[in-house]
């Protein structure tokens, strides 16, 4: 939980010493000079390989999973792209706990914990320095020993994102999940319920000359959680995610999370909380229009947390 409070906080300041940089008023369209390589047709992508530690509510008393994912991210653009809209569609795929698991209750403990995402919809990006950003997509997390139970659920979300650019190159908005799919397993004939964590969002972003972009956000989960018969699954929630440019076409990245417990004893609080934070590199390519390039992330351990019924 340090670690990831640490890493937001050093995420406020990199923000927050962006703006005390002379970053004049854009002019120009908000991506100018566009990361990745610029061939002629009308796609563009992301492909990432990171580092990534997470847990949440199915982890119960233990610590979490630490691993590595790959995962690409791709964008078209379709009619009337000049008006920035696209389509994208993209996933992951991760292996954690390589030292084995501990948590792993019943079968192999030393069975890798693996975790799959699926992000697919539409998007409307602003082709000029101010305007409307707007997505929708649909997100799938596939998992396999997962949790202190090492079941296999498979759970969705719907996932929208409402922006606006305005001067200095800043977006404020929302964002918002709600969860479609529900997964019931059962472990020695204990009923165990996964489900995405509702919650919804305001955040602040802001875009670099040269490509670099950083995001904060904070916001609450909404619905009633399945551990809480009266309350929702967590009291608050605190992200961010940055990328900075190596190069024309590579970066550094990274995203984290933080959802604090429900109000209770310490003994609950200190097993029903969720953190992420993850650093990689992302190669982009493609893309030199609004349209081109993805507006809504891939759904990750930051975006799409996770609620259980019950865990120890």
């Amino acid at each position: 939980m340090k670690i990831v409070k640490t890493s937001l906080f050093c995420a406020s300041l990199f923000s927050v010493a962006t703006l005390l940089a002379n970053d004049p008023i854009p002019q120009a369209p908000l991506y100018p000079n566009p990361p990745g390589n610029c061939p002629s047709f009308f796609m563009g992508g992301d492909a990432s390989i990171a580092v990534d530690y997470f847990r949440s509510l199915p982890d119960g008393s233990w610590t979490g999973n630490g691993g590595a994912f790959g995962s690409v991210n791709l964008a078209f653009g379709i009619p009337k792209e000049k008006y920035g809209f696209g389509a994208q569609v993209g996933g992951s795929y991760g292996l954690y706990d390589w030292d084995a698991r501990g948590s792993n209750t019943s079968g192999n403990t030393k069975a890798l914990q693996q975790q799959g995402y699926l992000t697919f919809g539409f998007f409307r990006q602003t082709p000029s320095s101010s305007g409307v950003n707007a997505g929708v997509v649909y997100d799938v997390q596939f998992n396999k020993e997962f949790g202190v139970f090492s079941l296999n659920p498979i759970i969705a979300q719907v996932r929208g994102q409402l922006g606006y650019v305005i001067v200095g190159r800043n977006e404020v908005g929302a964002w918002a999940s709600y969860d479609t799919q529900t997964s019931h397993k059962e472990y020695q004939e204990l009923p165990v319920t996964f489900r995405p964590i509702s919650q919804a969002n305001i955040f602040w972003a802001h875009y670099f000359k040269n490509t670099a972009q950083t995001m904060l956000w904070a916001g609450t989960p909404y619905r009633r959680g399945l551990m809480n018969g009266s309350g929702r699954a967590g009291r608050y929630i605190l992200g961010a995610n940055f990328r900075a440019p190596l190069s024309k076409a590579f970066s550094i990245v990274g995203h984290a999370a933080y959802m604090a417990a429900n109000s209770g004893p310490a003994s609950q609080k200190s097993k029903n909380y969720a953190a992420n934070i993850s650093f990689g590199l992302n190669y982009a390519f493609g893309g030199c229009k609004a349209g081109q390039r993805p507006y809504m992330s891939l759904a990750d351990n930051s975006n799409f947390l996770v609620d259980s019924n019950v865990n120890f």
